[in-house]
């Protein structure tokens, strides 16, 4: 069963701006407005939207938990909007944008949802660095990069290790490689991204897409 944490990703208080799908995202508000259902709802071509939105990730920001820099190295997308009447993939759920939202595979960056619309990033691999061309540990499969993003938090909050994301002071130019989901039969979405393989220390990992 999905547990839900109450922890938004985003600072309070970010006034929204307009984003054009078509362009990458810069900044943490247009981040947060580019995983709104008002924005996601308008969209026409899901394989462009998540495929600019990904390159985004990879390009402008980084994940953060106390002095640990994370940059992404392989996401999936989820959203219920794409999917079939009969056939649900996404996990159910009721949150805010940039909600971690922990699940049975892992932890994803949520969409805002409601009941009808929902959906999420899920956060596959990454890299403790604070960029692709700095040496640093790969962490591979989405439930470890779960314990590393969530890793430290005290229950009496006596520590600062809050996991956010954050826009990222070196700046990539990543050209995504796409994909079928891991892990789903008969999957025709090409929701799952990756950087390139030659940026990627992948040995061992069974999860690597071929």
């Amino acid at each position: 069963m999905a547990v839900l944490t109450k922890m938004p990703i985003f600072a309070l208080g970010i006034n929204l701006e307009k984003y054009n799908f078509m362009e990458k995202v810069t900044s943490l508000s247009e981040l947060e407005n580019a995983l709104s259902i008002e924005t996601l709802s308008k969209v026409t071509n899901y394989d462009m939207y998540f495929k600019t939105l990904a390159e985004s990730l990879f390009d402008n920001f980084q994940i953060r938990n106390g002095n640990d820099v994370f940059r992404f190295v392989e996401i999936e997308f989820y959203l219920r909007a794409t999917e079939s009447e009969s056939r649900k993939i996404a996990y159910e759920r009721e949150t805010s944008a940039g909600e971690w939202f922990l699940h049975d595979n892992g932890v994803d960056i949520a969409f805002e949802s409601n009941k009808e619309f929902y959906g999420g990033i899920l956060v596959r691999s990454l890299k403790k660095s604070s960029s692709y061309s700095i040496d640093g540990e790969f962490i591979n499969g989405p439930r470890k990069c779960s314990w590393y993003i969530l890793d430290g938090l005290n229950a009496f909050g006596h520590n600062e290790r809050l996991p956010r994301i954050e826009e990222a002071p070196i700046h990539e130019h990543i050209d995504s490689k796409a994909f079928t989901r891991q892990g789903i039969k008969g999957d025709d979405k090409l929701f799952r991204f990756t950087i390139p393989f030659n940026l990627w220390e992948h040995k061992g990992y069974t999860g690597f897409p071929k």
